[in-house]
């Protein structure tokens, strides 16, 4: 996740990620404006998520809906959609 548009659009996060990370099954996204179901849907689509820096939409979205007050860092989804707060985070 990131919070610089043009980088996302421009596609060097997925650029920058795939080849920093070894990895072909990176996405990068930037809009998280969607109702609270939606939102646990598209964090159930991933094992873990980047957040690499203070996203507004994603952090405030966690924050109403998954009751989780985060920063910039490396979460697992299963963390992320745990009601009970207990970390499970990587």
């Amino acid at each position: 996740m990131s919070a610089d548009k043009t980088d996302v659009e421009s596609y060097y996060l997925s650029y920058l990620s795939k080849y920093e990370l070894w990895n072909n099954n990176v996405d990068v996204r930037y809009d998280f404006i969607m109702s609270g179901d939606d939102f646990k849907k598209t964090i159930r689509n991933y094992d873990d998520i980047l957040l690499l820096d203070d996203h507004y939409t994603f952090v405030k979205m966690s924050s109403i809906v998954l009751h989780k007050d985060l920063k910039p860092g490396f979460y697992s989804s299963k963390y992320l959609l745990d009601q009970n707060g207990q970390s499970l985070a990587k």
